[in-house]
């Protein structure tokens, strides 16, 4: 077993394993998003007394109870050895502490508390038991690393990050757990599609993102659009139902998470706060609303976008989890058929030769390159930026002047704003007349309406780089290709 990627998180637990001191680290990230995986798979390349205990969902306290004694028998004595099964977590976890004191008299012992929430449920008293020993016992023990993780985002950070009782301040350190970017996404894929080109590798990650499980799911025996076929338009297929689980395993009240998604969706360039309260129907009070869509921001599904020269309150959030927008897009509304009639044999394929499809390609891949700002930073030798985000103009219907939008702005310490237009088509972009009188038009606009005085430098982000002819030499200074993203991926 392997880790792909996931450099800087290994590093943190290299420094977390290797410190001569008691550690307590939270991992979060969202569902199928490789937690479980990388904390597994660093430890069994260390020596030490591994324990890990897994919440199981609508479990009861007594069968968690039950499973923490098989976890106990299985790490520090005989895995066939029935123990009893303590009370209370408070009576477990003193069992594990004499075990800890008594017969780990050498080495390091990690305590991995994975799907924390479930362990955690209302008045399973866990957290107190937590509190309690860690404060009283484990953090004296310098050979002690305790890992507690979970999906639920919103529930890590308000229980455990956050939390006011007597795990105030009590991590060491804490990892969130994103989805793989386009190179680590790449590199996963490398063994079942060693030959992987750039456009089969944009259109996996537009429909599933970077999430192992969605790409370990993929057949090397067919082809990316039968791959998609499969996994969504069949009524068996893996991710055709995946969208219920995602949101119920995430949050409470699932469906009004759901609703905020669904609505954002339908508006691929963002919507303001009081646009999206106007369209809920399920989560209209102003202070619940803050709640979900930072949850949401949190579990990486919404991005919060300021508009250049507009004040901080017009912020808008837009949609960026890719399996989210696929599924909603083109796989909800078939959903009865497709469990109707069983399969939509080769829809994909046939989706894809349309125009729709190009159009919908298109905002995929700007929703990827909002995920990958930093990488778009590196490329384009963009750095000390004090605003990202986009900006456009809309006339008065009394003004005879045109509209403009930009996709991308940054604006840089040094006294310089980058502009950046994203193009996604099937071959290295062209400027014609045509466009470049568009990019002129923009950028007299936006001097114009922004009153800037800073040096603008002009970026072309395409998916297969640019042609270069003499509109191009005129008026672009950066070209960044997916080729350019994928060599400044970390």
């Amino acid at each position: 077993m392997i880790i792909v990627g996931r450099k800087k998180e290994q590093r943190k637990l290299n420094d977390m394993f290797d410190s001569g001191a008691s550690e307590f680290f939270a991992v979060y990230g969202r569902r199928r998003v490789g937690k479980t995986y990388l904390i597994r798979t660093f430890l069994k390349q260390k020596k030490c007394f591994y324990f890990q205990l897994s919440g199981e969902k609508h479990s009861n306290v007594s069968q968690q109870l039950k499973n923490f004694s098989l976890s106990m028998a299985e790490t520090f004595y005989d895995k066939h050895l029935v123990l009893e099964t303590p009370n209370t977590w408070h009576d477990a976890f003193q069992l594990l502490t004499q075990v800890m004191q008594e017969k780990v008299k050498k080495g390091k012992i990690v305590l991995f508390f994975d799907e924390l929430p479930w362990l955690a449920s209302p008045k399973s008293n866990f957290l107190s038991a937590l509190d309690f020993y860690w404060n009283r016992y484990w953090v004296d023990m310098p050979h002690l690393k305790l890992i507690v993780c979970g999906s639920a985002a919103s529930w890590m950070i308000k229980n455990i990050i956050r939390n006011r009782g007597g795990l105030h301040n009590r991590l060491t350190g804490r990892i969130r757990l994103e989805p793989f970017n386009l190179k680590e996404t790449q590199q996963f894929l490398s063994e079942k599609y060693p030959n992987i080109n750039n456009a089969q590798l944009l259109q996996i990650y537009s429909v599933m993102g970077g999430i192992p499980h969605y790409l370990k799911l993929l057949d090397a025996k067919l082809s990316i659009t039968q791959n998609i076929d499969k996994l969504f338009f069949s009524a068996d297929g893996e991710l055709l139902g995946e969208f219920d689980e995602l949101f119920s395993s995430l949050f409470s009240a699932a469906d009004a998470y759901e609703e905020i998604v669904s609505i954002l969706s339908q508006h691929p360039h963002g919507l303001s706060r009081q646009n999206l309260l106007a369209k809920l129907t399920l989560s209209s009070d102003g202070g619940n609303f803050n709640k979900k869509i930072l949850a949401l921001i949190e579990a990486g599904f919404l991005m919060e976008l300021g508009s250049y020269g507009r004040p901080e309150r017009l912020l808008t959030y837009r949609l960026i989890d890719e399996y989210s927008n696929f599924y909603l897009h083109w796989v909800l509304p078939k959903r009865k058929t497709i469990q109707r009639m069983k399969e939509l044999r080769e829809h994909w394929q046939v989706i894809s030769k349309t125009g729709e499809f190009h159009a919908w390609r298109g905002i995929s891949f700007e929703m990827i390159c909002y995920q990958h700002v930093l990488t778009i930073c590196k490329a384009a030798a963009v750095a000390q930026v004090n605003f990202m985000g986009n900006w456009s103009y809309i006339p008065k219907a009394s003004d005879k002047k045109s509209g403009a939008q930009i996709d991308l702005v940054f604006d840089r310490e040094d006294d310089t704003i980058t502009l950046c237009e994203i193009k996604c088509t099937d071959k290295p972009f062209a400027i014609t007349k045509k466009y470049a009188e568009e990019l002129r038009s923009k950028l007299k606009i936006f001097r114009e309406e922004t009153k800037t005085k800073k040096h603008i430098v002009f970026l072309l982000l395409s998916a297969h780089g640019m042609q270069e002819n003499a509109y191009s030499k005129e008026l672009v200074n950066w070209s960044i290709s997916l080729d350019d993203m994928l060599a400044h991926c970390e």
